[in-house]
């Protein structure tokens, strides 16, 4: 976990974490991959992969950095 992250009380940074899960999800990139949305780090692990449902496709990725799960969205453009 990034420093500045553990100077964040533990119930900021759950209440902070559900806010950001709860909120959607984050573009993908085949090129860049996806971005954590709590600490910026690019190319977060990809844990599962949806199949194509139409234009769209979801992944589920999981941040080394501070250890968030979150959901990508990839738009077939």
């Amino acid at each position: 976990m990034h420093d500045s992250l553990r100077a964040i009380p533990k119930e900021d940074l759950r209440r902070l974490v559900e806010e950001i899960q709860g909120a959607g999800a984050v573009d993908y990139s085949p090129r860049y991959g996806a971005i954590c949305p709590v600490c910026g780090a690019e190319r977060c692990r990809v844990t599962w992969t949806g199949p194509w449902s139409g234009s769209c496709r979801e992944r589920f990725h999981r941040c080394k950095a501070c250890g968030l799960r979150f959901k990508s969205v990839e738009a077939d453009r």
